[in-house]
């Protein structure tokens, strides 16, 4: 009998229901509850065991907690639970019949496949220097002095970068309404406030107001559906999105879906923002870190997903805050037939909750688990990621589905704030309270006071950028399922002048310059206004654009050099894109490192691959220009040279001046090695005499690797002392 099955017909062997948590007569642990949710379910998971009963809001709940309750939810699923009843009266206020968090089984799988590229990095790229403006914009009009209330100034600054995800603009005039509809459906929805709420005016002219915005926003979109040059939105790619069967989202479930996106900017967003902003600000050390972060990342030219990336502070902050300040507490369910958990009955009918946050604060994870750290989860400790650890956007296959856009929008908004005003918490001595509200969040007393407004510096030093992790990059996916999506990568060789895309055509393949250069040129039709408006070289990467928004090739692609190129087809570029939460520039970036990995497995085969995938983050990656010399004749030898792509020729400089070519280098061909091995400098220039790109290793690193790896080390002085003999083959 499989797991599931003794996991289901263990109800016939208890009749025992889950222990009772204390309270007081008719409110129950409601005071507790709202005083302290996370602390008050940890305890009573630690005093009554990962299953127990909580009366709160006049209601009986049944709390499944803990690893216990994780591992039960990943083994068996959702075979004895409902979500559609708990969530009916929310998607009735979202005006749609489907809600992806009421929705279960294929309906659910369906709807998230349909929606999930909306809501990703990809898209949220796009806006980035868009969101940092408005932010920027909207901090500038603060005045010294002023005391803001934190909640309410961060939700407003997260629903102005909504909107432009969304929408593509700037929606501030709409926010008070937004934020009583919001608040409004949430806690009515969650069941803490009655339903009259819906039916009294203000809420009322609310919500018809906020309809007419996203059915006006809808038909803008529709009609503006080919646009060019404008970035591709939430509402374009809801547009185009299809589910297995080739159907479109139904008008009002594409409304209902944006506005979900709403709700959670404005309800969960501002909760984890305003926590994350307090511990920052109350540590004067994390603060500094941060604020030079900052300032060094939002002052440099290129400002997308992965610069983001490089504010490793900022980032384990977040993920601290959302380990040690829960937003969401658990996974709300009705149960529809009686089962056992951990030897009581569970019955049908009942509203269960299944909460990770023991798990949160366990020491079978974290080191002193009651106190703010955020190097814990940074290298080299990264505690959160044992499995069962770490769930803050829920757990298997209920994930929420925009992680990829809270991590953006909250890393822009508190990199930006920072970077603009000086901010301390007002009264300086005040400790954040937590209250449910329907969601625990500080306090509405919560404040800051600006201080004055900072001078950011125009420009700095740009931070060193951090290696990539593909393990925190692709949440959730495992290695193999990377490696499955990497073998499906093809490769393609174009000679100059050939088109590789066609502005207008049909956009099916995504393109990574592997080798060579192309220019990017718009009004190919029409010869006489035709214009460069780009080169991109190896690493540069083209024809996104047509595949997130589902439109016509926006320009032409045409091979200035001999080009290699790797292509993913449309499938696996949105599988990448959606179920990775990649950008665009991380994909070009792994598979290049991928292309790195086989390059150096082909020059050094008897390296082992433990031993190869230390030394590969080593290597650095440099691009030459045909004539550009790599490395010069007489000059010292500090570097081991494997070409990833493209040519090079090795030549002698003679007395006399006359130069002496003595060999040709293809791809995947090594030098360098005589110089570092004899201790001398070099014997000959090696030059591009195409575009080339290197993979060059350190002396430190190349001594390393040849005194680990004897094999490696023979293969390398053998064919030295080939170059030592035949002079036509002198390469150093």
């Amino acid at each position: 009998m499989n797991p599931p099955a003794q996991a289901s017909q263990s109800l016939l062997h208890s009749s025992q229901l889950p222990p009772l948590a204390p309270g007081i007569p008719l409110l129950g642990s409601t005071l507790d509850l709202l005083k302290d949710p996370a602390g008050f379910l940890i305890a009573q998971y630690q005093q009554l065991g990962p299953v127990f009963r909580v009366i709160a809001f006049g209601k009986e709940y049944t709390v499944m907690a803990g690893r216990e309750a994780f591992q039960f939810f990943v083994q068996v699923g959702e075979r004895h639970f409902s979500r559609e009843l708990f969530y009916r009266r929310f998607a009735q206020e979202l005006g749609t019949k489907e809600f992806i968090l009421g929705a279960q089984g294929d309906q659910h799988a369906r709807l998230r496949k349909m929606m999930k590229l909306g809501f990703s990095r990809q898209v949220a790229a796009g806006f980035i220097p868009a969101m940092v403006k408005a932010v920027e914009q909207r901090v500038r009009q603060f005045r010294a002095g002023q005391k803001l209330h934190v909640m309410d100034t961060v939700a407003e600054l997260a629903f102005e970068c909504y909107a432009l995800v969304m929408a593509g603009r700037s929606l501030r005039e709409d926010f008070r309404d937004a934020l009583i509809y919001s608040n409004t459906i949430m806690k009515v929805g969650a069941m803490v406030r009655p339903a009259i709420l819906l039916h009294i005016p203000p809420y009322q002219g609310a919500k018809r107001r906020v309809f007419a915005l996203m059915n006006k926003l809808v038909s803008e979109h529709r009609f503006d559906v080919d646009h060019p040059t404008r970035e591709c939105d939430l509402f374009d790619t809801l547009l185009t999105a299809r589910d297995h069967e080739g159907h479109p989202f139904p008008e009002t479930d594409l409304v209902g879906t944006a506005l979900y996106g709403f709700v959670g900017t404005l309800v969960y967003m501002n909760r984890v923002l305003s926590y994350l902003l307090f511990e920052i600000i109350k540590d004067a050390t994390l603060l500094q870190r941060i604020t030079n972060e900052a300032d060094a990342v939002l002052a440099g030219p290129n400002l997308d997903s992965m610069t983001l990336q490089r504010m490793s502070t900022l980032y384990s902050a977040f993920l601290e805050t959302l380990r040690f300040h829960p937003v969401a507490l658990g996974l709300p369910f009705l149960v529809e037939e009686d089962f056992e958990f951990q030897g009581c009955l569970v019955q049908k009918g009942r509203k269960v909750v299944l909460t990770p946050l023991p798990n949160h604060f366990s020491t079978r994870y974290y080191s002193n688990p009651n106190c703010f750290d955020h190097a814990r989860c940074a290298e080299p400790r990264h505690e959160q990621h044992a499995p069962g650890a770490f769930a803050p956007f829920g757990f298997a296959g209920r994930v929420c589905a925009a992680v990829g856009l809270v991590e953006t929008i909250t890393m822009v908004v508190v990199a930006t704030l920072l970077r603009n005003v000086h901010l301390r918490i007002d009264p300086p001595q005040y400790q954040v309270r937590t209250t449910l509200d329907p969601l625990p969040g500080p306090e509405t007393s919560f404040r800051m006071r600006v201080v004055n407004l900072r001078q950011a510096p125009v420009s700095v030093q740009a931070l060193p950028r951090i290696e990539e992790r593909i393990t925190e990059i692709l949440p959730g996916l495992s290695s193999h399922e990377l490696n499955q999506i990497v073998s499906k990568v093809k490769l393609a060789t174009y000679a100059p002048g050939a088109l590789i895309i066609r502005e207008g055509e049909t956009a099916e393949e995504f393109f990574i310059v592997f080798d060579g250069e192309v220019e990017v040129m718009k009004g190919l039709q029409l010869q006489e206004k035709q214009i460069v408006v780009a080169r991109l070289g190896p690493g540069g990467y083209f024809g996104e654009i047509g595949l997130l928004r589902g439109i016509k090739r926006t320009a032409s692609v045409r091979a200035v050099t001999v080009v290699t190129v790797l292509v993913l087809d449309r499938e696996t570029f949105i599988t990448i894109v959606s179920e990775g939460d990649l950008v665009s520039a991380q994909i070009a970036d792994m598979v290049r490192r991928r292309v790195m990995a086989t390059r150096l497995a082909e020059t050094l085969p008897r390296l082992s691959p433990q031993q190869a995938a230390r030394y590969l983050p080593n290597f650095k990656l440099t691009s030459y220009k045909p004539g550009e010399v790599i490395v010069r004749q007489g000059d010292p030898a500090d570097r081991f040279y494997i070409i990833t792509m493209g040519r090079a020729e090795v030549v002698n400089h003679r007395p006399g001046g006359e130069d002496l070519v003595l060999g040709q280098l293809d791809t995947g061909e090594w030098f360098g090695e005589m110089g570092l091995i004899l201790g001398r400098p070099r014997t000959a220039t090696v030059r591009a005499t195409s575009d080339v790109e290197v993979m060059g290793l350190d002396r430190k690193n190349f001594q390393e690797l040849m005194a680990e790896s004897d094999p490696s080390k023979s293969d390398v002085t053998t064919m030295m002392f080939q170059r030592l003999i035949s002079p036509r083959e002198k390469m150093q």
